[in-house]
């Protein structure tokens, strides 16, 4: 079976403008993680949305080359909010001429009517949810909201990134005749196993809390950030030797940082390093459908995190998971914060079961094989045995 994976176009770094922050975005690292493995059981072609005027993501073309994945460049107009809208339907077809897939993986939903246009029926077009701009989100994405929704109506296959994010859409879609929610499934985002693998001992960072959020002006990054700055001065108080790192400012000038604090952008090298250091990790988001892909990766190192008891968390960790708090408790997860620290044996013992959980569920060696298997039943359903030879 032939694949085409169109990469969803990611930031412009505030930081550094004109620099795409592609190989340093979540959407790339979920696409990365499942190719790195997907590869193994298709022919996989990758679609590099690069916006024309601008310093093209050389360091994603290189991680893709590294992996043995095929980077298929193609050019777009230069502000990404307005590339959601507007492509090129001559390049798309001289891409289809080049690569004629058997399915297409659009992780950008408000893309798959202009695949839609070009495809043949036998070409099934796949879509993925990473996350969604909901209707409450400000006005100026409205369009591109009812874009997103346009692709998962004509899409022949909806991956969500959990049920939270399923039932969400079927509230927001509520509204479209004829949705068809049976063609929604979940695709959790994966962690690297083989990485994970390479760092058995790291030296174990009991007095870290990683704090590994983005950080940002927007409502739900701050309210996470905010709620933490909240407690951690009466978590330091109890734990005098505690230390706090934060690694993805994302452009977010952070005031008033105390000494035991740090705030920085590592390089990939040194964020894995931290994490398999296993320090204390944590989050505090209010809305749902937020899957934390920092928490997840932190986890199958073995680090434990407290988070609250809502959505997405809910299948991020066992059941039975201990170190919940009530979404309204902060002093909750303040106290939990604490025990962790003051017990390093017991979060020791609890991130080792915490990895087992992450790698049996949401290794990308399960995920892939898995994704595999869903994507051939898809394209066979109506193609039968027909064609060429696939595996």
């Amino acid at each position: 079976m032939k694949i085409l994976y169109e990469l969803q176009l990611s930031s412009i770094s505030k930081v550094h403008p004109g620099k795409i922050m592609l190989d340093s975005d979540s959407n790339f690292t979920f696409a990365l993680n499942l190719l790195k493995e997907l590869k193994n059981y298709a022919d996989i072609s990758i679609l590099v949305p690069l916006p024309s005027q601008l310093e093209a993501g050389e360091k994603s073309i290189e991680t893709l080359k590294k992996y043995n994945l095929n980077p298929y460049e193609i050019k777009f107009i230069p502000h990404p909010a307005e590339s959601r809208f507007f492509v090129s339907i001559e390049d798309y077809k001289q891409v289809l001429a080049d690569v004629s897939p058997d399915v297409i993986f659009c992780n950008d939903p408000a893309h798959v009517a202009n695949w839609k246009q070009l495809c043949k029926d036998d070409t099934k077009i796949v879509t993925y949810n990473h996350w969604i701009c909901f209707l409450e989100y400000p006005k100026n994405r409205v369009p591109y909201f009812f874009r997103q929704i346009e692709g998962e109506y004509l899409a022949d296959l909806v991956f969500c990134n959990s049920s939270a994010m399923v039932s969400a859409l079927m509230r927001q879609t509520r509204f479209i005749p004829n949705m068809n929610y049976s063609k929604f499934k979940i695709l959790y985002p994966s962690v690297d196993e083989e990485t994970i693998m390479q760092y058995q001992e790291e030296k174990f960072e009991k007095n870290l809390i990683l704090f590994n959020h983005r950080l940002s002006t927007q409502e739900e990054y701050m309210e996470n950030f905010q709620n933490f700055m909240c407690i951690i001065g009466d978590v330091k108080n109890a734990c005098p030797r505690l230390k706090v790192l934060f690694t993805n400012p994302s452009g977010y000038k952070v005031k008033g940082l105390e000494s035991w604090m740090t705030c920085k952008t590592l390089s990939r090298e040194e964020y894995v390093s931290i994490l398999a250091s296993k320090p204390l990790t944590c989050a505090f988001f209010g809305y749902e459908r937020m899957w934390s892909m920092s928490l997840g990766e932190a986890n199958g190192f073995g680090s434990v995190s407290v988070v609250p008891r809502h959505s997405c968390f809910l299948e991020m960790y066992p059941e039975n998971y201990k170190y919940f708090f009530r979404p309204d408790n902060l002093d909750e997860a303040k106290e939990k914060l604490i025990f962790l620290l003051k017990h390093p044996n017991v979060r020791l013992k609890e991130g080792e079961k915490l990895k087992k959980f992450v790698l049996s569920k949401f290794s990308n060696k399960v995920l892939a094989k898995k994704t595999y298997i869903t994507l051939k039943n898809l394209w066979r359903k109506n193609n039968g045995n027909r064609g060429r030879n696939n595996n």
